[in-house]
C-alpha cells in the first residue's frame, strides 16, 4: 500500500538534440540536467513485512524506515536529491529490498546524473546492497515489474539514447548490479505509465504503447 502519492520527476527535454559521440553527450546532458528538482520528493511505502519507507528530499537525511513501529533507519543525504522510492524483493531471497532513485555524481561521472541505490530491508536493519555509478545510459524514471514464475523481478527504466530520443530499457538483477535483457524501439517522446499482466505500458510519441 502507497500512502502517499509519488510525484513525478519533471521530463529532460532532449528532443532535437543530436549528439555524436560520449564527450558531447556528457557535456549536453551535463546542461540539460544541472538542476535538481526544485519541488521536494515526499512520498511513503508500508510493507507487508511491517516495514514503513518514509522519503522527504527537504530534509537532511531524506529517507526513513521503520520496522512495526520502531525506526530502525535514518539515511540518503540531501545533497543526493532521491527522486523516487520503490520496493521489491529484486533477488527473490525472501527479503524486501529498497530502491533509491537519486540525482548526484559519481566518480565515474563527475556531473549530477540519475542512478539508483539499493538497500536491503532485513528484519531490523537496512543494509547497503549497491550503490550503484551508473546504470550506462541516462534515464529520469524507473518502475519495477514484478516477478512473473520463476523470474527475477524486472527493473524498468526511461532512457535517453546518444542521438537523445528514448527508450524503454528492461533489467534484472546479476547477483552486485543490474544486467540489461532488453530495450524497446526509439522514440522521441516517452513516458512510463506502469506494468499490466506482466507488459510494460508507455506513451511513445502520443500513442499508448506496451513492451
Amino acid at each position: 500500500m502507497v500512502d502517499g502519492q509519488c510525484q513525478k520527476t519533471p521530463a529532460i527535454p532532449v528532443s532535437g538534440l543530436r549528439l555524436c559521440n560520449h564527450r558531447s553527450m556528457t557535456a549536453a546532458l551535463t546542461a540539460l540536467i544541472l538542476a535538481a528538482p526544485s519541488i521536494p520528493y515526499r512520498a511513503a511505502i508500508t510493507l507487508d513485512s511491517g516495514h514503513r519507507i518514509a522519503v522527504d528530499s527537504s530534509k537532511n537525511l531524506t529517507v526513513a524506515v521503520s520496522k512495526d513501529g520502531k525506526p530502525i533507519w535514518l539515511g540518503a543525504p540531501k545533497r543526493w536529491h532521491p527522486w523516487k522510492i520503490a520496493c521489491a524483493d529484486i533477488d527473490r531471497d525472501g527479503t524486501g529490498d529498497l530502491l533509491i532513485g537519486v540525482f548526484k555524481p559519481s566518480k565515474k561521472k563527475p556531473f549530477p546524473h540519475h542512478s539508483i541505490f539499493v538497500y536491503n530491508l532485513r528484519k531490523g536493519t537496512v543494509t547497503k546492497k549497491w550503490l550503484g555509478s551508473s546504470l550506462g545510459l541516462e534515464f529520469d524514471d524507473f518502475t519495477i515489474a514484478p516477478a512473473s514464475g520463476n523470474e527475477l523481478p524486472k527493473l524498468i527504466l526511461n532512457e535517453i539514447q546518444l542521438d537523445g530520443k528514448r527508450s524503454i530499457g528492461k533489467y534484472e538483477w546479476m547477483g552486485f548490479g543490474f544486467k540489461k535483457l532488453a530495450e524497446s524501439p526509439k522514440f522521441g517522446e516517452l513516458r512510463l505509465k506502469g506494468v499490466r499482466n506482466g507488459l510494460i505500458e508507455f506513451i511513445g510519441d502520443g500513442k499508448t504503447r506496451t513492451f
